[in-house]
């Protein structure tokens, strides 16, 4: 099962790139004021209401709250290095500056790396978590600082990186 969605992953990202452009000109040609004021606030306000939530489901828990605190570091900076070495311009339709390059989203990664985590020690808020994420995701192209294949790519970067962060977190406190 995990090695079809990391194929799935693998083949939407590929399909993405040749549709970005159509993807965010359609998904641009939709924007309200309303709408891109909520955006506005899911981009920003809401990301940072996530993590918090997020931490503070695992705040009974020490090492949880570490896993997290090093899934998020570990997707920022991978995500960080890999727009400075690709430094792919973001879209021209932007509503928000951004002084960074556009490939992967931190925010994709971000979210999804705390997704995983999530997912582990809380089950049963998966979807709550899951479409919190697809929101955060979806607002970065509704308001023009993101392609799809940006999103799809620091999704599945932040869900791997999340993976192997609760692996190593299982591997050395089952030692202890």
């Amino acid at each position: 099962m995990k090695k079809a969605v990391w194929l799935i992953g693998f083949v939407l990202l590929i399909i993405s790139f040749l549709f970005d452009n159509k993807i965010i000109n359609f998904v641009t040609s939709l924007r309200t004021e309303n709408v891109t004021n909520f955006m506005i606030f899911i981009t920003s306000i809401g990301f940072l209401f996530v993590l918090f939530v997020s931490y503070s489901f695992l705040l009974r828990n020490h090492k949880k709250v570490l896993l997290l605190i090093l899934s998020i570091a570990l997707s920022y900076l991978i995500g960080f290095i890999l727009k400075l070495l690709i430094m792919r311009d973001r879209p021209d339709l932007a509503l928000i500056y951004e002084p960074t390059s556009s490939f992967p989203s931190n925010h994709a990664a971000d979210i999804f790396s705390t997704l995983t985590i999530m997912n582990k020690n809380f089950q049963r808020y998966i979807y709550l978590f899951f479409i919190m994420a697809l929101l955060i995701s979806f607002s970065r192209i509704y308001l023009g600082v993101h392609y799809t294949s940006d999103l799809i790519l620091g999704g599945f970067l932040g869900y791997g990186i999340g993976l192997i962060v609760i692996n190593l977190g299982d591997k050395k406190w089952k030692k202890n």
